[in-house]
């Protein structure tokens, strides 16, 4: 038996239809299954104004099924239980006891496949929701756009079912270029059964089919590129959401004046694209005055339809063309002074200084910049006076006309500008390029100047947003923080900048709270680190919420043990993330794992030892009693020398075998804890140097959690 039921409505929002479609099976699915069916055989239809659901195969009722409903315990008062037996209809001595509980056993009659349907249909729209949705009538109706009709069919019959005011019936509408040559504007044809339900459709201009309707395009598509010999553009997310906007695409190709061409590629395809939802057209790789577009409509409305879609684009490209005239008249470095009226966090005032402005916040770029060079973390290729150039620059062009309008090429219209008035042209990339990447995953700065002034506005924005507490909570992150945070992990190591995070934040918290001139302030250090450590009134500090990110990278990679293992504090944020990343892969490349895992007990043997010894010093060779606490005193000093002079991670991690054996003859031969505390004392300095020798080169492991990684890896292989 088969079951198809669909929800006709008022033309739904572009990009959300096929997410309330697929919601409203799950639900659909999961209240069938409550009834004990559990083979679901089902398929979504959606087009811009129905959703349908057609199921196959289904039993003409559902299982009878036994259920076990729990009571109260044994030692409950005698009115409760008498009260749980007499709800059920029973009397206690019906009631059975297992684990101190009572319960009973009831059978669960068959219901008729048609009560199963109308009361899980009923039930899925009552949960379904979403954003923005609509009420109608007296505001009892709530869907995403107001329901106009229903079918529904079991078989070859109608299933009665009541939604939204309306009764369900047969009929379903067509395709509204058909409905438009009715004088109503309302056309219904009859399903006269499910399996007839998409053929009848498809012949009255309607492709039920998102998977139909994609194809298609596709398919037209390809007709006009061999046609017009011509490369069409199509942006997945795009097709995504025309594939919503009709319901039997028809893909027309349109033009626009040879003029236009002389705008900035950029600002053409987000007009087409973002704007007017068309595809660009290319040959040999250059943008042309033509663009691809999908309708819906009759093949003698083509021509109309067409040129009402060139005089809609030619509108929209006068209006940028008029941007550009405009904007290209001031020098971007001008624009500055107008930042000071746009706020970039109103809350950010620090000792009653105006730091709200993105005059401040482009002030602030340029003092980042400064203290990055003044501690020598720059790499040595790059021209500082550039990087303080481009970080000036990077925000001017938030006060044109171009941006206003599409804020979506912010930075690409200053690179744009730069370039018009001559700018060099690495300065011009590194202002195009420094709000990449844009989403998670997407394309980095390609330039190192572009990088720099990327992940400096990055970690001016993250401080900021953390110093007036609007810190990301649950899945709330309003100003991306986190993709903010990953993609400046990413252009560090694709980089493989030799600066660490802490370092990084620490010149930006210095910009912001006025230390920019006298970076080496002694306040600096204690106010910053309990700024960048401690949580506070915060749930999580900035420190934490980075090691986040930062772990959730390299888990992408690693297996998560040996994450927690290698980055296991967020003091490993003073390392460069270059360095945690060639740590990863040195660990993972070394063979001969069972000796490595000797070597870690050994320092693991250290480490819980001193778990409570908080002292440094150097160590009293004078104190120095048997041979073997001699030797390792001389075999530390050897492996200093060799270990800082290793060119590698493996070299590092391959170095700790020279200690091991001197490390046990030393436990085996002395007793850490003596009668004489000098000596106790000595021996705890001897072995505290071993061990934050090991932990500062190998970046403060987590040495139990290595051995236990390990010890796996061993026993698996």
């Amino acid at each position: 038996m088969d079951y198809l039921i669909e929800i006709g409505t008022e033309e739904l929002p572009a990009g959300t239809t096929s997410e309330i479609a697929n919601n409203l099976k799950t639900l659909f699915e999961k209240n069938i299954k409550d009834y004990g069916i559990e083979t679901i055989n089902s398929t979504v239809f959606s087009t811009p104004r129905r959703i349908a659901i057609k199921l196959t195969d289904l039993p003409p009722q559902s299982p009878e099924k036994r259920e076990i409903i729990k009571g109260p315990g044994d030692k409950a008062p005698k009115n409760a239980i008498e009260g749980f037996a007499k709800k059920h209809g029973l009397s206690t001595n019906d009631l059975q006891l297992k684990d101190n509980r009572y319960f009973l056993e009831k059978t669960v009659c068959s219901v008729s496949i048609k009560e199963v349907l109308i009361n899980s249909f009923k039930n899925a729209t009552n949960s379904l929701s979403g954003e923005r949705w609509m009420t109608w009538g007296t505001g009892e109706y709530n869907f995403s756009r107001p329901v106009k009709w229903i079918l529904s069919i079991l078989g070859n019959a109608v299933l009665p079912i009541e939604l939204f005011g309306l009764k369900s019936s047969n009929q379903t509408r067509v395709n509204r270029q058909i409905e438009a040559l009715e004088n109503n504007f309302v056309s219904y044809v009859q399903v006269e059964s499910v399996k007839t339900y998409e053929k009848l459709l498809e012949d009255n201009l309607v492709f039920v089919s998102r998977e139909t309707r994609r194809e298609e395009i596709k398919k037209q598509v390809l007709q006009l590129e061999e046609e017009y010999h011509l490369k069409i553009e199509i942006p997945e997310d795009l097709l995504e959401e025309v594939i919503d906007l009709v319901e039997q695409p028809t893909v027309l190709i349109g033009k626009f004046e040879d003029k236009f061409l002389e705008l900035p590629d950029f600002l053409i395809k987000t007009v087409l694209i973002k704007h007017q939802r068309y595809f660009p057209c290319f040959k040999n790789n250059e943008l042309i005055n033509k663009f691809v577009f999908v309708a819906n409509c009759f093949s003698e409305a083509k021509d109309n339809v067409v040129k009402g879609n060139e005089r809609v684009l030619k509108a929209r490209l006068n209006d940028a063309e008029f941007f550009v005239l405009e904007d290209l008249k001031t020098p971007l470095i001008e624009r500055k002074e107008k930042l000071e009226k746009m706020t970039f966090q109103k809350e950010l005032n620090i000792d009653n200084q105006n730091n709200s402005s993105m005059k401040s916040k482009a002030n602030r770029l340029v003092s980042i910049a400064n203290n990055l060079n003044y501690q020598g973390f720059l790499p040595q290729n790059i021209n500082a006076t550039e990087l303080e150039q481009a970080s000036e620059l990077a925000k001017c062009d938030l006060t044109t006309q171009m941006v206003f309008e599409f804020p979506e090429l912010q930075g690409l219209v200053g690179g744009f500008i730069l370039q018009k008035y001559d700018e060099k042209e690495d300065i011009v990339k590194a202002v195009s390029e420094h709000y990449l990447p844009n989403f998670s995953g997407g394309d980095l700065p390609s330039s190192i100047l572009g990088s720099l002034v990327s992940i400096i506005d990055k970690v001016d924005n993250v401080t900021s947003i953390f110093f007036i507490g609007k810190i990301p909570t649950g899945s709330a992150d309003p100003f991306a923080l986190r993709r903010q945070t990953q993609g400046l992990i990413e252009i560090l190591l694709k980089q493989s900048l030799s600066i660490s995070i802490f370092n990084l934040f620490k010149c930006s918290y210095a910009s912001l709270i006025k230390h920019s001139n006298n970076i080496a302030n002694d306040n600096l250090d204690e106010v910053f680190s309990k700024f960048f450590f401690e949580k506070g009134s915060k749930k999580v500090s900035l420190a934490e919420f980075i090691l986040q990110r930062l772990s959730f990278m390299f888990s992408l990679k690693h297996p998560t043990e040996l994450v927690e293992a290698l980055i296991s504090s967020e003091n490993c944020l003073k390392y460069p993330v270059k360095d945690i990343s060639n740590n990863f892969e040195a660990f993972a490349n070394i063979q001969n794992q069972a000796n490595l895992l000797n070597n870690l007990i050994s320092i693991r043997r250290i480490s819980r030892i001193l778990k409570t010894f908080r002292e440094d010093g150097s160590v009293d060779e004078k104190l120095l009693e048997s041979n073997s606490e001699k030797e390792l005193n001389e075999k530390y000093k050897s492996w200093v020398t060799k270990i800082e002079k290793s060119e590698s991670f493996e070299e590092k991690w391959k170095s700790l075998n020279e200690l091991s054996v001197n490390i046990d003859n030393f436990f085996e031969n002395n007793l850490v804890e003596d009668a004489n505390q000098a000596i106790s004392k000595n021996r705890k300095l001897l072995l505290n140097n071993v061990l934050k020798k090991a932990n500062e080169e190998l970046l403060l492991p987590n040495w139990d959690k290595l051995i236990l990684y390990l010890e796996l890896r061993i026993e698996l292989n």
